[in-house]
Order: structure tokens, then sequence, then C-alpha cells
């Protein structure tokens, strides 16, 4: 998807924002809106200054300030860390088989970050409706079109908005704001009203994902601070996985594709800090020389399940290159299947 450049340098692993000497971040239009920042509405939430996002991306899919989709809870880190992460170096090693690199870009919030209820989202996407029609259904169209879903919608006959309309154009927000500048609109109509968030729920509803709690943030300019970045080691990515896979297939069997609440709450402190003592000791999950390229190749080419995986860290550990662990144990599995097949005589 297509989104403005991110103004960023990268100085020791951190991204800063780049603007005119003196400029202070987050103060701009705080007249504007301070005062309707002071009275949260009903169904309005809040995630406190100093609140951490997380971004799991390639080197290609970095540079986005205006739309971007975070996660901010521990569960939602991990799993986008595992599940995303799994999806993202299947596909690189089978397109760009010689960049196959993650990285983890932790946001933190420099001011408080408001959230909209689910009404005042509708009523804001019923005022675009009127002003900017055409565009609207052409982006849910769209939209439609990606996901292979049925149901479109004709702008010569649409005239309202319904909660299965929201939810469509909020799946077509993935597209982009340089691509279809009316969700730039949709943005900036809130924006002036003092919110800076909403929620990503075509996520909350994906049997894909089944987050809690994913977030859109209309602007990273304005809203967050220095950006720190890392890159994401094999055994990061891998625990995660397998930490989170269980539960969200549970999720997905509990709640079909389309059903799924938002859970905006903030974690606790300690809940944070078990976190973040949990990605160090991921580390070491695997070989210490078992790279994100074995991974994806791993995943993407020989479709080695987790127990095979470890069972070529372990044969690493022994001394054995990546290559020759990965053929050894696609040997074993070969050889149990032949037993198998050949005590049926097959």
């Amino acid at each position: 998807m297509g989104h403005e450049p991110m103004r960023l340098y990268l100085f020791d692993e951190e991204l800063k924002h780049y603007g005119v000497k003196g400029m202070k971040w987050g103060v701009r239009k705080e007249r504007e809106t301070s005062r309707r920042r002071s009275t949260l509405l009903p169904g309005d939430t809040v995630l406190r200054k100093g609140t951490t996002f997380q971004r799991i991306a390639t080197g290609s899919n970095m540079a986005y300030t205006q739309g971007v989709f975070l996660s901010y809870t521990a569960k939602d880190k991990d799993l986008y860390r595992g599940v995303l992460g799994r999806m993202r170096v299947s596909w690189l090693i089978q397109n760009e088989p010689g960049k196959v690199q993650l990285k983890q870009l932790t946001m933190t919030a420099n001011k408080d970050i408001r959230i909209p209820s689910k009404e005042k989202r509708i009523e804001e996407l019923e005022k675009l409706l009127k002003t900017d029609k055409e565009a609207v259904i052409a982006l849910i169209n769209e939209g439609e079109t990606t996901s292979r879903r049925s149901k479109g919608y004709d702008v010569n006959k649409t005239n309202a908005v319904d909660n299965t309309m929201y939810e469509r154009f909020n799946h077509s927000l993935g597209l982009g704001v340089e691509k279809h500048p009316v969700i730039a609109k949709y943005y900036k109509s809130l924006k002036e009203q003092g919110y800076d968030a909403i929620p990503d729920e075509n996520d909350i509803r994906l049997s894909t994902f089944k987050a809690r709690a994913p977030v859109i943030l209309f602007d990273t300019m304005d809203s967050i601070g220095d950006i720190k970045v890392k890159n994401l080691s094999a055994g990061e990515v891998f625990a995660a996985y397998n930490r989170t896979i269980g539960e969200k297939t549970v999720r997905s069997l509990l709640l079909p594709s389309g059903i799924g609440n938002e859970r905006l709450s903030q974690d606790s402190k300690g809940v944070a800090t078990r976190s973040e003592r949990q990605q160090m000791q991921d580390k070491y999950s695997l070989n210490k020389d078992y790279t994100m390229t074995n991974l994806a190749q791993n995943w993407g080419v020989d479709r080695l399940t987790s127990s095979q995986i470890r069972a070529v860290s372990r044969r690493m550990d022994e001394g054995k290159t990546h290559a020759e662990a990965t053929a050894e144990v696609i040997n074993v599995g070969n050889k149990v299947l032949d037993i198998i097949l050949s005590r049926k005589n097959l």
C-alpha cells in the first residue's frame, strides 16, 4: 500500500523525526485541539502518553506517517511479531530471497492518544459520504475486490451508512492515503476534533489475526516521538509464533471470521515488563547462527513443522551447518513416512 514517506534519520538504531530547528513535535495546533481534548465523549478511549506502539516491518514498508497500523498491547505485539512475522518471511524467501529481514519499530506516544467511539466513527463516515460519495464507494468496492467479498455498493443507490458499510470502509483503509485521498480526508476530520487514532477493526474480526486492540494512528509526525528500530532474530519470530498460534486458532474457532470485539485497554506495567523479558529470552530459542533467512527457508520452502525446526537447531548446536541439519531432518521425516507406508503396503 502507498503512503507518504516518513522524514526520518537513523542514529544508533533510533529513528528520529527531522524538522525545522526549534520545532517541537506534537505541539502544532495545540490551541485548536486542547479544549476538545479536555472532555471525553461517551465511548471515547484514551491511551496514555508514553504508550509504546509496535510495527513489524520489512525494509520496503517502514516509511509511513499517515494511517499507520500498530499494536500496543503485549498480547497483540506478540501475535504480530509471530504470525505476521511468519507471513512476511515466507513471502520474502519466495519473492525477495536476498532481503529476508524483519524490523521491529517501537514508537512512543508523546501525548495522550484519543480514540473516538464506534458511533462517532460511523457518524464521520456518514458526513464523508455526503461530500465525497463517489470516492468513498470506489474505495470500499476496491477493498471488496481485493478481499473477494461478494457485497458491493452502487454509488447511485447508496445513501446511508450501516455497520456493515463502516466495517468494509475500515477494511479498505489498508489501501493507503496516497492512493486514496478520501482516507486522508476522513482522518483529518477526526483529527481536527482532537482524535488521534481509530481501531483496526478488520484485524479484530479477521481470522488471520483475531487481534484484540490494533489501532490505526492518523499521523505519527504529530503524536510520536523518537522511534526505536531493531532487527528481529529468527528465534524471536519463531518463539512468538509458537506462543501465539494456539490461542489465535482457538479464538478463530470461537469467533468466526467477521466477529470480534475491541478491547482498548492499557497493559499494566507488570505485563509490559514480563513481555520485554520474554522477548529477550526468545533470542536464545534457536541456535545463535540460525538466521532469519534460514527460518524463512524452513517455513516458506521446506515447510518444516516447529518440532522439525527445533531439531534443525539442535543439530546446528552439534556443529552442523543449517543446510546439513535441514537435510538430515527432512531425510528422517521421509524415512518415517516410508516405514508407515510400507507397513500399510502402500
